[in-house]
């Protein structure tokens, strides 16, 4: 997604150079008989100078991050924020791997490397919709719709911020219709 910026550079420089070339030239007013102001950058006939507030400024960038300085309070340093995890991999089920259930049962078994630290969690998401939060590495989820889904697993810190994401994989999962047990009644 382009920014704001890159996408008008030509229209914010223009409009920046005639504003910068505006608030340096003279600006005169005139009032008629009928008590009518008006303004213009020509002097004519009855006039006075006039100096107008300068226009407003609107900053396009972000400032940048101040540096604390020795008086101001530190956050203290700990092993959470230098903390990296290695691996996380979904061992179970395998990669485009056919299961068969048909109460929709789906176990995931996740392997990380190095185990969860305090605070943070796994999200699972199924299709790209969380489907749980845990602090575990083995999980069962239960009536899961029959067909192909994709399977993602991502650790979390306590703030939301991902810290390390799994491959997605694909599963199909198999399940007797409801249409097969309606269909026996029926008769």
């Amino acid at each position: 997604m382009k920014t704001f910026f890159s996408k008008y550079k030509s229209l914010v420089f223009i409009v920046s150079a005639y504003i910068g070339m505006s608030s340096h030239a003279s600006t005169y007013k005139s009032t008629d008989d009928h008590g009518n102001v008006s303004y213009s950058d020509t002097p004519s006939g009855n006039v006075e100078e006039t100096k107008l507030p300068s226009s407003p400024t609107i900053n396009l960038f972000p400032a940048p991050k101040q540096r604390s300085t020795a008086f101001e309070k530190t956050a203290p340093t700990d092993k959470a924020t230098n903390h990296a995890y290695t691996t996380l991999e979904i061992m179970q089920p395998q990669d485009n791997s056919s299961l068969r259930n048909n109460a929709g049962n789906l176990p995931i078994t996740l392997q990380i490397e190095p185990a969860l630290l305090d605070g943070d969690t796994v999200s699972i998401k199924i299709d790209g919709v969380e489907v749980i939060k845990a602090r575990k590495s083995t999980l069962s989820l239960n009536n899961i719709n029959r067909g192909s889904h994709s399977l993602e697993a991502s650790i979390i810190n306590s703030h939301g911020k991902i810290l390390k994401r799994s491959k997605t994989l694909t599963f199909h999962l198999h399940r007797q219709s409801v249409l097969i047990n309606s269909s026996a009644t029926n008769h």
